[in-house]
């Protein structure tokens, strides 16, 4: 299969390419600037071009760039790095997404031959703060927060209307990766050894957690399984409470989780969208779409996958 990537080069894309060519599958790069092999095709969709030549000879697009939504380092979270959610950064945020949607609907208007298959990132963001109400792939949205309102409304609304051309189009609900080289896993390990780590905001909210293993083997999966239609929620079948989270980190890097860090300093720090979006907001999301095609998750439980995070510096 010919796959066309978008954000190759992002925390997820870097890793996904190469599991796509070693897996017998030709990979084709969409990037912003000028292609340096055959294996690169231009794309702007700021101006909402692209190669349409590339486009139309791939099979598959998997669609994964946008403006980053968190900070890389526990640097971007200062007031002043520009990358805390204020207008400007929200703005960016929207509109990579929103454009990209649009860029890929007008050459899909355009074109006698397309992708038969669609897969763009997304995020469970997109059900709102729901306590401890357990959530699936049918669940309703409880709205109002700006990260719920991105991916509902540009994330997978402005991608709707490739339906109309019978693509199979895969959302892919992407909950909190963690893995030895994701930036949230950095950021965290950082905090703890810094002896500044603690239950966040009461510690009972649901984090959905994956690993970056899974992440990746939920997009092979669904790239493969022509089952996979619509919302698919990539986290781990086993949810975890903040608090439990802490002790779990706690334990595997020698601290003690005891210092209990209130909501208003969190938001203080980082900004209130952003802090409920990261760590406040419970979103007690389950699998259930990929549990039910079959998929064998390779971390299911936290506890076990904590050591291998910390044991990678």
């Amino acid at each position: 299969m010919k796959i066309g990537v978008t954000g190759a080069n992002g925390s997820i894309g870097k890793l996904l390419t190469p599991i796509l060519e070693a897996t017998g599958n030709e990979v084709i790069k969409f990037v912003r600037r000028e292609p340096n092999n055959d294996k690169e095709a231009f794309w702007n969709p700021g101006k909402r071009t692209i190669d349409m030549d590339a486009f139309q000879k791939v099979d598959a697009i998997i669609h994964l760039a946008g403006e980053p939504v968190a900070p890389s380092s526990i640097l971007g979270f200062l007031p002043f790095s520009g990358k805390r959610w204020n207008k400007e950064k929200k703005n960016n945020i929207y509109w990579s997404r929103k454009l990209a949607a649009e860029t890929f609907i007008e050459a899909y208007k355009n074109s006698d031959y397309f992708p038969k298959v669609f897969i763009s990132a997304s995020s469970i963001g997109i059900y709102g703060n729901q306590q401890d109400l357990i959530i699936d792939e049918n669940s309703t949205y409880v709205r109002g927060t700006f990260d719920q309102y991105v991916a509902e409304e540009a994330w997978e609304k402005s991608l709707e209307e490739l339906l109309a051309f019978k693509v199979r189009v895969v959302f892919a609900r992407t909950g909190i990766v963690l893995g030895p080289t994701m930036p949230m896993v950095k950021i965290l390990k950082l905090i703890w050894k810094l002896n500044i780590g603690g239950p966040v905001g009461g510690g009972n909210q649901y984090w959905p957690w994956v690993s970056i293993d899974d992440v990746l083997g939920g997009y092979l999966f669904s790239i493969k399984n022509d089952q996979i239609v619509g919302p698919v929620n990539i986290v781990s079948p086993a949810p975890i409470k903040q608090k439990d989270f802490s002790k779990l980190l706690a334990k595997e890097m020698n601290k003690i989780a005891i210092l209990p860090i209130p909501a208003f300093a969190v938001k203080l720090i980082v900004g209130s969208d952003l802090a409920e979006a990261l760590v406040l907001s419970s979103r007690r999301v389950l699998p259930s779409k990929l549990l039910r095609y079959g998929y064998e998750f390779k971390h299911e439980y936290l506890n076990n996958y904590m050591k291998e995070i910390v044991a990678n510096e």
